[in-house]
């Protein structure tokens, strides 16, 4: 038997299926965040949308570009995501630990911005954790370890 891959010839794949194919890549990295079908997922999504523009006589040449592509995502692209994507999560900090304003003591807990937080009294006042009463409106200083500072208004 004689076997020659020039003469070989496979129909082109759909550009359609191939985006198709990407899409459902893409959506299966979101359910396992395996961090590694995503590159899979792109590079068939664009070779799909390049199948559009270019004409691909056999599909041998698809799947031999979409395996360079996808080595090449992998190469290039996984530090970049990674960094944007699975960041540690103390850097992601709401914005109100670093705020302050006034807030109203109810139930033995300062009412602050639609939250209700524990809160201590701030070592540089005088004041202590007695001399604060139900419904009195205070200073929150800020929001340290998932407790309000607070200090007499």
């Amino acid at each position: 038997m004689d076997f020659d891959f020039i003469q070989m010839t496979m129909k082109p794949i759909s550009p359609l299926s191939l985006i198709g194919t990407g899409l459902i890549l893409v959506f299966l990295e979101m359910v396992f965040t395996s961090f590694f079908l995503v590159f899979f997922g792109i590079s068939a999504i664009i070779i799909g949308f390049l199948s559009f523009i270019v004409h691909f006589e056999n599909g041998y040449y698809q799947i031999i570009l979409f395996s360079l592509l996808t080595v090449a995502n992998f190469i290039f692209l996984k530090k970049t995501l990674k960094d944007n994507f699975l960041k540690p999560a103390e850097e992601f900090k709401e914005n109100v630990l670093n705020e302050s304003g006034t807030g109203i003591i109810k139930n033995n807990r300062v009412n602050f911005k639609g939250t209700q937080w524990v809160f201590k009294v701030d070592e540089t006042s005088e004041a202590k954790l007695e001399d604060f009463e139900e419904n009195e409106t205070v200073n929150v200083l800020r929001i340290e370890h998932n407790k309000a500072i607070i200090s007499k208004k």
